[in-house]
């Protein structure tokens, strides 16, 4: 069984996020490049805050310049399957084929899994979290 404290929010899990994130990009001498994915719509309520609250506490925590890439799997409307998450593997190969991340975002479980099992496969070496 997880324990979240009374007070849990998407600032908290920004947070605890940031812990693992800072120390890759606070030895970056220019711009910090960070790859988000996140498992559904940028307009679905609870990912809509994580986003928000991570931007904002990232921008607080981090002087120097962020660049931030983001997509959304969106599979609150779509089917999550292989044959999807293997089509979206490959639009990020085409998409993103000249940008390099320091790290890569993830949320939620599809995002988690989308992450393990194909964003390796484009970014392999990049920290997840």
């Amino acid at each position: 069984m997880l324990y979240f404290p009374k007070n849990f929010t998407p600032g908290y899990v920004l947070g605890i996020t940031l812990l693992f994130i800072y120390p890759f990009l606070a030895n970056a001498t220019d711009a910090s490049r960070i790859l988000v994915i996140h498992s559904y719509s940028q307009e679905y309520p609870w990912t809509k805050g994580q986003h928000d609250g991570f931007i904002e506490g990232l921008r607080q925590g981090q002087p120097a310049q962020t660049i931030i890439k983001t997509e959304y799997l969106d599979s609150k409307r779509t089917d999550y399957n292989n044959s999807y998450a293997d089509w979206f593997q490959h639009y990020l190969e085409v998409k993103y084929q000249d940008f390099k991340p320091d790290v890569i975002y993830v949320t939620d479980d599809n995002g988690l899994d989308f992450g393990l099992t194909h964003l390796v496969n484009i970014f392999p070496e990049k920290p997840l979290v």
